[in-house]
């Protein structure tokens, strides 16, 4: 046994940012689809709601599981943000519109949703330590940041704190209209986000993937790799 080497832990994923996109047919090209479509502060948050079912033996061992089952889970994303652009008021809604109140019930708005760590999709400082924001984009096999391939750095950081959200659907978020001044009248509202099950993901992949994908068989342009 050996105590782990400390200068490779990643101390932080830094700022996260989230990405949108149409819920993803497991076919076509869902890079060119993903946007950034709205601001957010605070702290991005994942509950994965694992549920694990315990066989005991109370009268003979007490509480103790002899027995789990892992049943599943249930993740629930909250995210603090701006939400005041109509257009996105619309889209993060189980509606997908600016209104509701329908007389029969109905099937859902649904998207894929990506968490990202900011820092993948930034420049290294210029000359003048000035941080600027790069494209990601994907071809080749691989994630390119302008065009050239992530370095070990932003590719150690995607892999440990990107999170791939196949098919959800969104909670409308509160609204406010606020007085006050400063801080106080920022409307900054809690967007809720409930992950679904997606049939068309691969096994052991239909609700969410951690990391790069590829490294889980995923092609994010064409599918499932063979």
């Amino acid at each position: 046994m050996q105590l782990l080497d400390l200068t490779t832990v990643i101390r932080s994923f830094g700022r996260g940012v989230v990405f949108r996109a149409p819920v993803w047919d497991f076919a076509s090209d869902m890079v060119a689809d993903l946007v950034n479509p709205f601001d957010t502060e605070g702290n991005l948050q994942i509950t994965f709601n694992a549920e694990l079912a315990k066989l005991t033996l109370p009268e003979l061992t007490g509480p103790a599981a002899h027995e789990v089952d892992y049943t599943g889970e249930d993740p629930v994303i909250t995210v603090p943000g701006y939400f005041t652009d109509p257009t996105y008021a619309a889209m993060f809604s189980p509606s997908g519109t600016l209104g509701a109140g329908r007389s029969r019930r109905s099937a859902p708005l649904t998207h894929t949703i990506v968490l990202m760590p900011e820092g993948v999709l930034l420049r290294d400082p210029d000359v003048d330590r000035v941080v600027t924001q790069g494209v990601l984009s994907y071809s080749g096999g691989q994630f390119l940041l302008d065009g050239l391939a992530l370095d070990t750095a932003r590719q150690d950081l995607m892999a440990a704190g990107a999170v791939w959200f196949w098919k959800c659907v969104c909670q409308r978020p509160p609204r406010a209209l606020l007085g006050g001044a400063g801080d106080a009248r920022k409307n900054i509202s809690e967007l809720t986000i409930q992950t679904m099950h997606h049939p068309d993901a691969p096994e052991g992949h239909h609700l969410y993937t951690i990391g790069d994908p590829t490294d889980s068989g995923i092609d994010p342009t064409t599918g499932i790799l063979s």
